[in-house]
């Protein structure tokens, strides 16, 4: 999608964060309810566009002293709501959720040579701060070509078990190519972002070498592998880079969602910091002919100062978004106490 069919969905950008933030609180009220489904429960069942998922998760680590924080531990509100959302076929980001056309990877197409170079590209999802459940790729992946999870190492682990428990089989993507390419002196190396001290908000230098798909190959095919992945991804110290997708000759994403992730003012910087880093790999990536990388934040409102340092921050990178009520289920609307913003890199 671009600007002009983001304008045709929802009418004019977001114009004034302060206005934005203003309209929101004063439509909802807080219920002092921080958002889990249930913080105590070490397994939770849900139920997303039809499709019932036990998920795993960890009270213990929620409730631990980890540096970095722990909020992935437990799942969301607004997490199933907005795969459901996602997965409705009258969602008016359908069009953004599709898989490879057959005739790519033939030349059978009679019409292929009247089409820009990957235009039949299934689409390529990026999750930031997907915490141990999965609940959306589990909800989404076999809709798209590929769905990346990301988030601190921690939540590998028990993400990985929920995966393998409620996606078909085949369906997650263990990096095991990757590794054996990448790693040619058995040393191996962090595939995915280049790390070493990233973000400006802490006064850290960020590193601007962002390698590109024409010099760097993952050694793996679409047909390789599964189509969920997990890569960690730490926003304060890490930069995204081309090899997050996983896969030859794509060095950029279509669409990165962030869900629930901001919870205080600290993390405002990376967060937003880390989705246009993201967002311009698809200006590096030899794909321009490719529209721009949509960016889809959904999350709870609780707090409008941080809110409001979060949109302030988010509408000066992004031309800004929020779907309506009308476009939306009652659980996913303002009024309940969620929102969706939709973004476009500023150019």
């Amino acid at each position: 999608m671009d600007t002009q069919e983001l304008i045709h969905l929802f009418g004019p950008p977001i114009e004034d964060a302060e206005e934005e933030t203003f309209i929101l609180f004063s439509e909802t009220t807080s219920s002092g309810n921080l958002g889990f489904i249930d913080s105590r429960a070490d397994t939770i069942d849900v139920c997303v566009a039809g499709r019932d998922f036990q998920v795993a998760q960890s009270p213990t680590v929620l409730g631990s002293t980890r540096a970095g924080g722990t909020t992935g531990a437990v799942v969301w509100r607004i997490t199933p709501a907005l795969g459901a959302w996602l997965a409705d076929s009258k969602c008016p980001l359908g069009g953004l959720l599709k898989h490879h056309t057959p005739n790519s990877s033939t030349g059978s197409s009679s019409s292929s040579s009247s089409r820009a170079p990957h235009d039949d590209r299934g689409t390529y999802v990026l999750e930031l701060g997907c915490g141990v459940a999965g609940i959306l790729a589990l909800a989404l992946g076999d809709r798209v070509e590929r769905y990346v999870l990301s988030d601190q190492e921690y939540v590998r682990k028990l993400l990985h078990a929920n995966i393998q428990a409620n996606a078909p089989r085949g369906a997650w993507d263990d990096g095991s190519n990757e590794k054996a390419k990448d790693a040619p002196d058995g040393r191996g190396k962090t595939s995915g972002i280049s790390s070493g001290g990233k973000r400006r908000a802490r006064d850290k230098a960020v590193n601007q070498n962002h390698p590109s798909p024409m010099r760097h190959s993952t050694g793996v095919s679409a047909s390789s592998a599964g189509y969920i992945a997990f890569k960690p991804l730490d926003w304060e110290a890490m930069t995204p880079s081309a090899e997050l997708t996983g896969r030859d000759g794509v060095g950029s994403f279509d669409l990165v969602v962030g869900c629930d992730c901001v919870y205080n003012e600290a993390l405002v910087g990376p967060f937003v910091e880390t989705c246009g880093d993201v967002c311009r790999l698809r200006l590096q990536d030899g794909e321009l002919e490719r529209k721009p990388t949509v960016c889809l934040v959904a999350q709870q409102l609780r707090d409008p100062t941080v809110f409001e340092a979060w949109i302030a921050e988010f509408h000066r990178s992004f031309e800004t978004w929020r779907v309506p009520n009308e476009m939306l289920p009652v659980d996913l609307q303002s009024t309940n106490g969620l929102v969706i913003h939709i973004g476009i890199l500023r150019t």
